[in-house]
C-alpha cells in the first residue's frame, strides 16, 4: 500500500473550518447595499425608478378600496369606443383601441338627498373617472315598503367622494 499524501493547504483550511476559495478566477460575492426606504405621504404610492418612466411617478393609494365587484343594482354595461374604427371597420385614427372592459357607474351626482343622513357601506374604484365612489346608505330609502334587500334599486345611492 502506498502511504496517504501529505495534506494540502486546501485541505488543512477545510478541516480546521476555516471558509476556502472555490478558485482563482471566481471573483468575490458583492454585498448589497439595503435599499433606501422611499418617502411617501399618506395615501400616496410612490415608485423605484427601476425604469425612466417609473422615475418620479405618485399615484393615490388604492388599499382602502373594495376588493370585489361593483354594487350590482348602480352598474351598467358601458358602450364601447370606436376604438379608432370608422364604419366600415379601416383604421382611421391610430394607437386606439383594446384595453379593460369596463362598467359604468350610475352615481348621483344631483345629491337628490342632500339633507338626509347616510352611512358610507365601502368605498369603489371608478375606471371611468379620477375620482373614487362612496357607496351610501340612506336609512330613509331602506326602510320604505317594498325594499327588499341591498340589490333594490334606489335604495342605495352612490356619491362621487372627490380626490381620494
Amino acid at each position: 500500500r502506498a502511504a496517504p499524501a501529505a495534506p494540502t493547504a486546501r485541505g488543512l483550511a477545510a478541516a480546521a473550518g476555516k471558509p476556502q476559495a472555490r478558485g482563482k478566477g471566481r471573483p468575490q460575492k458583492k454585498k448589497m447595499k439595503p435599499k433606501k426606504k422611499l418617502v411617501q405621504a399618506p395615501g400616496l404610492k410612490a415608485y423605484r425608478p427601476v425604469t425612466p418612466g417609473l422615475r418620479g411617478r405618485v399615484i393615490t393609494a388604492r388599499g382602502h378600496l373594495h376588493k370585489g365587484k361593483p354594487f350590482p343594482a348602480l352598474s351598467a354595461g358601458l358602450v364601447k369606443s370606436t376604438g379608432g374604427r370608422n364604419s366600415q371597420g379601416r383604421t382611421t385614427v391610430w394607437h386606439r383601441g383594446g384595453g379593460a372592459r369596463r362598467k359604468f357607474r350610475l352615481v348621483d351626482l344631483r345629491r337628490a338627498l342632500l339633507g338626509e343622513q347616510g352611512v358610507v357601506q365601502r368605498l369603489e374604484y371608478d375606471p371611468n373617472r379620477t375620482a373614487h365612489l362612496a357607496l351610501v346608505r340612506y336609512a330613509r330609502l331602506a326602510d320604505a315598503p317594498g325594499a327588499s334587500g341591498p340589490e333594490r334599486r334606489g335604495a342605495e345611492e352612490a356619491a362621487a367622494a372627490g380626490g381620494a
